[in-house]
C-alpha cells in the first residue's frame, strides 16, 4: 500500500463505525488502494479479510480493477446505502444485503460463563489446534495469528472452540469478530471471549457488524448492550462453479 496515500485518504474518512473496516485498512496499511484520478473515489481491497470498501463517489473502474485483483472465492463489497444504487449494475448476480453497524451503548453486560471455561490471548505462539474451522473462519484465525492482531480465545483440550479478534482498529474504534463451533454454541463462549479481548483494548470503543438478516448476531449484540449506529450495503459474491 501507498503510506501517503493511504495517509491522504484515511484523513478526509470521519473515525466513525460506518467506517472503521475502511480506515483500519487505510491506518494499518494492510489494504490495496485502487484510486481515481483526482483522488476523488477509491476501493480498497483486503485480501485476506475477503472485502472491498468503497470511498466517494463509486467508480466502476477502481471497483472492477479491485475485483480483479481479489483471490477467488468468498468477496464482500461494502459501500454507503447512497451509493448503492450505482453500484448494483457493476455487479450482475452478486446478492445485495444490508448490514447494520452497532456501537457499544452506555452499558455492556457482563459475560456469564461457566468456571471450568477460561478464556486466553491468542498470538501466533499459542499453538492451538484449529482443526473443525473451515474457510472464512479459519483463514481470518490464521491472518489474525500472523499478523498480531489482538485475538482471545477459548481452548479445549488444545482445540480453539471460539474466538473474537480485532483484525482492524482505528484511533478509537475497533471491529469486533467472533465466532464458535457449533457444537460449543449457546454457552457464553463468544461473549467471554469479547470481554476479554475488550479489556485488552480499553480505551477504544467496540464496533459491532452484522448482516440485517442475521438475527442470532444482532441479538447476541443486544445482549452485550450495543445499539445501532449506522447502516450499510453489502454485495456478496455468488460462489463459483
Amino acid at each position: 500500500m501507498n503510506a501517503g496515500l493511504a495517509e491522504v485518504l484515511a484523513a478526509r474518512i470521519p473515525d466513525q463505525p460506518r467506517w472503521v473496516d475502511l480506515r483500519g485498512l487505510l491506518l494499518s496499511g494492510s489494504g490495496e488502494i485502487f484510486v481515481s484520478p483526482d483522488h476523488e473515489s477509491a476501493a480498497v481491497l483486503s485480501r485476506s479479510l475477503r472485502f472491498i470498501a468503497l470511498w466517494g463517489p463509486p467508480s466502476r473502474r477502481q471497483l472492477e480493477a479491485a475485483i480483479a485483483a481479489a483471490a477467488a472465492g468468498e468477496l464482500d463489497v461494502l459501500v454507503d446505502d447512497g451509493s448503492a444504487p450505482q453500484v448494483a449494475p457493476w455487479l450482475p448476480g452478486w446478492e445485495r444485503v444490508g448490514a447494520i453497524l452497532h456501537r457499544a451503548g452506555p452499558t455492556v453486560a457482563a459475560a456469564a460463563v461457566p468456571e471450568a471455561i477460561a478464556t486466553v490471548d491468542l498470538d501466533r505462539t499459542t499453538g492451538c489446534d484449529l482443526s473443525g474451522w473451515e474457510s472464512p473462519e479459519r483463514q481470518e484465525i490464521e491472518w489474525t495469528l500472523a499478523h498480531g492482531r489482538p485475538a482471545a480465545g477459548v481452548v479445549v483440550e488444545s482445540r480453539l472452540v471460539a474466538y473474537c479478534a480485532a483484525a482492524v482498529e482505528t484511533e478509537s474504534l475497533w471491529d469486533v469478530s467472533v465466532a464458535t463451533r457449533p457444537e460449543h454454541r449457546r454457552r457464553g463462549l463468544a461473549a467471554a471471549c469479547f470481554h476479554h479481548l475488550k479489556s485488552r483494548l480499553e480505551g477504544k470503543q467496540p464496533v459491532w457488524g452484522s448482516r440485517a438478516d442475521n438475527l442470532a448476531s444482532r441479538r447476541l449484540a443486544a445482549r452485550l448492550g450495543f445499539v445501532p449506529d449506522s447502516t450499510m450495503t453489502a454485495f456478496l459474491r455468488p460462489e463459483g462453479p
